[in-house]
């Protein structure tokens, strides 16, 4: 694997998305963070992507709709989508 990938972490909470970019940057990899569905977006029309790892849950735009918007430009592009929510219930 090429330890160049260009990474973008997307999440709202800039503690968490500056530690996973730290991490990622650690490994050796490019990463970049977008505190916002609008800021990423913005990125993605800036530079070359590898994959983004988009937070579901985020204000104004979620993770949902930053995936269908890239995917209108770069539907190549891969997105990993990551959550601190969970719940208790358990099935349907």
């Amino acid at each position: 694997m090429s330890q160049n990938l260009q990474i973008l972490v997307v999440d709202y909470d800039p503690g968490m998305a500056r530690t996973l970019r730290d991490i990622f940057r650690a490994k050796g990899y490019e990463a970049e963070v977008a505190y916002s569905g609008r800021e990423a977006v913005a990125e993605v029309g800036k530079r070359r992507l590898d994959c983004i790892l988009s937070d579901i849950k985020m204000p104004e735009m979620d993770g949902v709709e930053l995936y269908r918007l890239v995917k209108e430009t770069q539907p190549e592009l891969s997105v990993v989508f990551m959550t601190a929510h969970s719940t208790d219930r358990l099935g349907p």
